[in-house]
């Protein structure tokens, strides 16, 4: 139950920020990304929510899929921002290579979340005195997501850090620090609970990386 209220916490934190940022300006496309960004998180959140406490190992199989709509999806959506944030915009030329950005998560999304007789081999559910928790399965498809997000996130990093070292402004640079050691956090934190806890301890403990990306959108 602990874990449940913390997933619906951030679930109410990220769609919190989600409508104020597209309230401020609903035109803004960085602003559009980040309302984007928000709601995959809310999806993951959610469905780690409701999963955590299912009464039973179907209804969780269907959170679980719920959430994978987010935790597939947050890393291309994350590029994307990051890369309009640092002004590498998505010009007519460059435009089909920006949504090519996104297969990765298309890929994720099919095999963990929408097709169903797939989707249900990809979890190995174990409904421990913390709520039901994940342990990930060895299979082609871990290992497609692992490269996916691994390498999205590094390239998050790259950059944001080509940005500060090419920003003059002081307050630019402040900035482009703080994302950088917010996101970093985030990856060493999930990657630490989601993946070597998570198999070391024989799935004693949820997977919390959703709780943790709270620390570069706050």
């Amino acid at each position: 139950m602990v874990f449940s209220l913390l997933f619906f916490a951030a679930f109410a934190v990220y769609l919190f920020f989600g409508i104020y940022i597209i309230q401020v300006n609903p035109r803004a496309g960085l602003n559009k990304l980040f309302l984007a960004v928000c709601i995959s998180l809310c999806f993951w959140s959610l469905g780690f929510a409701v999963a955590n406490t299912a009464p039973d190992l179907e209804t969780c199989l269907l959170w679980r899929r719920v959430s994978a709509i987010g935790w597939g999806s947050i890393y291309s959506l994350l590029l994307h921002f990051s890369l309009v944030l640092t002004r590498n915009k998505c010009t007519r030329e460059r435009r089909a290579l920006c949504w090519l950005l996104h297969l990765p998560a298309v890929i994720s999304l099919y095999a963990f979340a929408l097709y169903k007789p797939l989707a249900d081999t990809q979890y190995h559910l174990v409904n421990s005195s913390n709520g039901w928790v994940n342990i990930s399965v060895k299979d082609g498809w871990t290992l497609f997501f692992y490269a996916y997000y691994i390498s999205y996130v590094l390239a998050c990093l790259f950059v944001v850090f080509l940005w500060r070292r090419r920003a003059c402004d002081p307050q630019v640079r402040k900035q482009a620090n703080a994302l950088l050691l917010s996101i970093a956090a985030a990856m060493l934190l999930g990657s630490l609970t989601d993946v070597i806890l998570s198999a070391a301890l024989g799935g004693r403990l949820p997977q919390m990386a959703p709780i943790f990306t709270l620390i570069p959108v706050a």
